[in-house]
């Protein structure tokens, strides 16, 4: 084997050694009467490709004197992983060009590498416009897209995965479906979900993280797509996770939103049954979507008067739904009618049942009704809790005769409950407007509370 031949292989054997480049140096100015090749100097420039050495790089390369692309390559190469400045590689590339050469793929990958580092997107997108006619590797299309979707872009993610996809025969990795799924759901970019979720889901059968999945119930409920709700719903049971509120309440608002009150209906009764109180919030967009008229109300509690005949579990919590609506209309009539015959549905009135109708009793300023709705309350020894004497309160505040809300105010802190601001400010503003002295104490026992009056009050108190 004649000299340059063992140079050139103890050059390639250095390859991802450290120090490799200087121990090359070290091996050549051993050697006798060798004159490098081009072998040995794309060699020589791969290692100080891996080390980062441009000043050496280039002083190797200015001793060549017909350089190849491959020479420009590494050099190229070299220049960008050891971040020098945008000018010296531009005028590095324009160098290639009158040698006859275009950029290789290598490069727009390294290009792609640094600018995926320094977290520059538009870097990235710049590198890919100016050089259409070269595919870069599927790792550097991963980083722009996983860069993209890190960066509150999931459009963009999903659009370059998609094209990518589209034209070429293989394929992005589960992760980076999972990360463009959780940027989408988080910015609620439903095209991107439903094809993100068809892949790790559908087709590959990946777990998804129960937080990922809160996220896509989340942006369900906002688009709405009840279908994938429904989904993501089974996946989570798949996991064995225990379903909560918070599962659930994404999914009824997605049916409610998408005008199918039956599937929140019957949700609420499976939530009970499952040892989960629901909460009028929960139910609140099946109360948004029949408040639109009288008739949707009808029509809502027929509807639970046929599950009911069906089978189906009625919660409470779904009757409520029907008085919150009519109350929101004004039709405390309908609201009282509907309180009436809960036992047709086999259900006894909740707090919350009493708490809507007290909210009523306020809108009509109806203070008898509340009184007799108390007095019902502790008949069938139903607890008040905070929002029922929030409510006692506000209502006794409707009346020209207002010493009840003393009274209810004490009882709530007797209680145990910690009045509200927003209770001691309409009591305050009450107070003050028939210019009853009672209002500094409510004062002070706002500051008490460790509460800040807001500026509106303290502007009213002095005026």
């Amino acid at each position: 084997m004649s000299s340059l031949l063992k140079i050139n292989s103890a050059i390639a054997r250095l390859d991802g050694k450290k120090f490799g480049f200087y121990r090359a140096l070290k091996d050549i100015g051993a050697a006798t009467n060798v004159q490098p090749n081009d072998e040995t100097y794309s060699g020589l420039l791969q290692l100080c490709y891996n080390e980062r050495l441009f000043n050496e790089s280039r002083a190797l390369f200015n001793e060549i004197s017909d350089p190849t692309i491959n020479h420009f390559n590494h050099l190229i190469r070299t220049a960008i992983k050891s971040k020098q400045s945008p000018s010296t590689i531009s005028s590095l590339m324009n160098s290639m060009n009158e040698h006859g050469y275009s950029t290789t793929k290598s490069i727009v990958d390294e290009l792609i590498l640094y600018n995926t580092h320094r977290k520059s997107l538009e870097g990235c997108l710049s590198v890919l416009h100016d050089n259409q006619s070269i595919q870069p590797s599927i790792q550097s299309i991963t980083n722009i897209i996983n860069l993209a979707a890190n960066l509150a872009s999931p459009r963009l993610a999903f659009d370059l995965a998609y094209e990518y996809e589209s034209s070429s025969p293989r394929s992005m990795s589960i992760d980076t479906w999972l990360n463009i799924l959780r940027s989408a759901a988080h910015h609620h970019y439903m095209p991107a979900i439903e094809h993100a979720w068809s892949i790790v889901v559908a087709e590959n059968k990946t777990a998804v993280d129960e937080g990922t999945c809160i996220l896509v119930l989340n942006a369900c409920a906002r688009a709405p797509n009840p279908q994938l709700s429904t989904l993501v719903i089974a996946a989570l049971k798949n996991q064995y996770i225990s379903l909560q509120e918070h599962h659930l309440a994404p999914v009824i608002e997605a049916y409610s939103k998408a005008g199918n009150i039956k599937e929140p209906f019957i949700i609420l009764g499976i939530m009970r049954q499952n040892k989960i109180t629901p909460q009028l919030e929960t139910a609140q967009p099946i109360v948004k979507a029949i408040t639109k008229s009288v008739d949707a109300i009808d029509d809502a509690y027929y509807l639970l008067q046929d599950l009911h005949k069906e089978g189906e579990v009625i919660d409470v919590s779904a009757i409520n739904v029907i008085i919150s609506a009519s109350a929101k209309l004004g039709d405390m009539h309908r609201a009282l009618s509907t309180f009436q015959e809960m036992g047709t549905f086999k259900l006894k009135p909740s707090t919350e049942t009493y708490n809507i109708l007290l909210s009523g009793c306020i809108d009509t300023s109806n203070r008898s009704l509340g009184d007799k709705l108390l007095t019902l309350m502790k008949k069938e020894e139903i607890q008040p809790d905070k929002r029922t004497f929030e409510r006692l309160i506000v209502l006794c505040l409707t009346q020209s005769t207002y010493e009840d809300a003393f009274f209810y105010l004490e009882e709530m802190k007797s209680a145990g409950h910690i009045p509200p601001q927003n209770v001691y400010e309409t009591l305050i503003r009450r107070c003050k407007s028939l210019g009853d002295s009672r209002y500094k104490v409510a004062l002070e026992e706002l500051h008490e509370c460790k509460y800040k009056p807001t500026k509106s009050l303290l502007q009213y108190i002095k005026s």
